[in-house]
């Protein structure tokens, strides 16, 4: 019989929901198919698609970012051309991100044991799967991960590609008996770019970056990266704990140079928010700024999204005095922003987890919830009534999961997770759509969920969207260390 497979981190860990990108050519005229996957739709003639709302007054002017229209394969159906099977790796590969490029490869980036040729501990790793989702031999020689060393404990938790095809990470890394926020950054043939901080590695929230670490059990961690799109700078979000406590208990935010210098420009260097247990999410404003989303410091935990300019300061025109708090309409839960996705009409998804005690109404491990606020940060009531949606027929698993958002040019927004078949029993890889009012699209998949079927239970830990086809890659990891799962379905 298999074992459940465990993080491999002794530490208190939050993590993050996961992000599907939207991206594709620019439209074409309604109607009018160009050959490829890129046909603007028609008129909606249904029902479940809303008169457009109001967006708020300061939506950013910059151009919308492009998105796809697949005009092949059912909604919610597999792609057969892209291999489903498990998938080994060595060192106890444990994965937790996951990004696409514009050939259709899949990065998978997380955690692996003494990888990196380090004595003990854990490090940095990354994978890279073909287009056609088998191991790619070009860049994971006998299956083993591309790893980066920081010290004794590593944990990888975002991957993204930057504006020139370099591969960047960000996550928790441990330095002499501390930990903070470390960023690396590899060339596209996953090697160390030295013209990054001279090593290709930096600390970003710690010790070295004027940010000191508690004593004993503190520790910083970067949750999320993103690139601001017209200077290519990087922005990295997290949370530390400040004295070894349960959680981070203070937010995040620093803008690094292209060549790994922290910025003093936005906020002196660091800028540091008390108000959050951290920030788990970030999204470039198009304007030099940028938006993040995490959960509030007070009990019950709520999502709460801020919008911060090419300064640091707090937009004070966003929601309430710079933030938008998201109420749950059951008090005894608390809500958990993961994941964020910035809109073409400069709207915001923010999606996470609703979750309670363990005799709660789902749980301690709660349906995923997601919300959607207007561009000015008002929540917007088109959507679920009341800007909050739950969805039982997802489940969320903190300690597996990343981003979950994604994006047609329809208004649907696709919503990855786990699905319990049977509970801890039978568990699988899901993913549903929602239409532009918040309401499941019972024609996408069966009965409205599409997941992979497979002996054993599978954790979701990412998703994102393939820049060229629309589709959509959910990435798990099996009870196995080292085994990783995925599967491309169409949207």
């Amino acid at each position: 019989m298999r074992t459940r497979r465990v993080l491999l981190l002794a530490i208190p860990l939050a993590s993050s929901a996961f992000l599907l990108e939207c991206v594709g050519d620019a439209p074409v005229a309604p109607g009018v198919d160009a050959g490829a996957d890129t046909v603007q739709p028609p008129a909606d003639s249904g029902n479940d698609v809303a008169v457009v709302p109001d967006t708020g007054s300061d939506a950013k002017s910059d151009a919308p970012p492009p998105c796809i229209i697949p005009d092949s394969g059912a909604p919610g159906s597999l792609d057969q051309a892209f291999a489903t099977a498990v998938n080994t790796f060595t060192n106890g590969f444990s994965p937790i991100d996951i990004t696409i490029d514009s050939t259709g490869r899949v990065y998978i980036a997380g955690g692996a044991n003494n990888c990196a040729g380090a004595s003990i501990g854990v490090d940095f790793a990354v994978v890279r799967l073909t287009a056609g989702g088998a191991i790619d031999t070009t860049f994971n020689p006998l299956n083993k991960p591309v790893c980066v060393s920081f010290d004794s404990v590593d944990q990888a938790y975002a991957v993204r590609l930057d504006p020139d095809g370099n591969i960047v990470l960000a996550g928790l890394a441990g330095k002499t008996g501390k930990f903070f926020a470390g960023i690396a950054r590899l060339t596209p043939a996953g090697v160390l770019d030295s013209t990054f901080n001279g090593t290709g590695q930096v600390d970003v929230l710690g010790v070295d970056a004027g940010v000191p670490n508690a004593t004993g059990a503190g520790f910083v961690v970067a949750f999320d990266i993103a690139f601001d799109a017209a200077t290519k700078k990087i922005w990295v979000v997290g949370g530390d704990d400040n004295g070894g406590g349960a959680g981070p208990t203070k937010g995040y935010i620093a803008r690094l140079n292209t060549g790994g210098a922290i910025d003093v420009g936005f906020a002196g260097g660091v800028l540091a928010d008390p108000s959050v247990d951290a920030f788990f999410a970030a999204a470039d404003d198009g304007a030099g700024g940028v938006y993040v989303a995490g959960q509030t410091s007070t009990t019950p935990r709520r999502m709460i999204v801020k919008h911060f300019d090419v300064t640091g300061n707090s937009d004070s025109s966003f929601g309430a005095d710079g933030g938008t708090t998201i109420p749950t309409a059951d008090a005894s839960t608390g809500d958990r922003a993961r994941s964020m996705l910035r809109l073409a009409d400069g709207r915001l998804v923010v999606a996470g987890s609703s979750y309670g005690s363990a005799s709660g109404p789902y749980g301690a491990t709660g349906p995923v919830a997601v919300a959607r606020l207007k561009a000015n940060g008002a929540p917007d009531p088109t959507f679920g009534g009341g800007a909050l949606v739950a969805i039982p027929k997802l489940a969320f698993n903190p300690f597996y999961m990343k981003r979950m958002l994604g994006q047609l040019c329809d208004g649907t927004v696709l919503v990855a997770g786990r699905l319990d078949v049977v509970p801890n029993t039978n568990q699988d890889l899901a993913l549903i759509k929602l239409d532009p009012n918040g309401a499941p699209q019972l024609t996408f998949g069966t009965g409205g969920v599409a997941s992979l079927s497979l002996a054993g239970n599978q954790s979701p830990v990412g998703a994102a969207q393939d820049p060229t086809s629309g589709k959509v890659v959910v990435v798990g990891a099996t009870q196995t260390g080292g085994e990783v799962v995925a599967a491309r379905f169409n949207p």
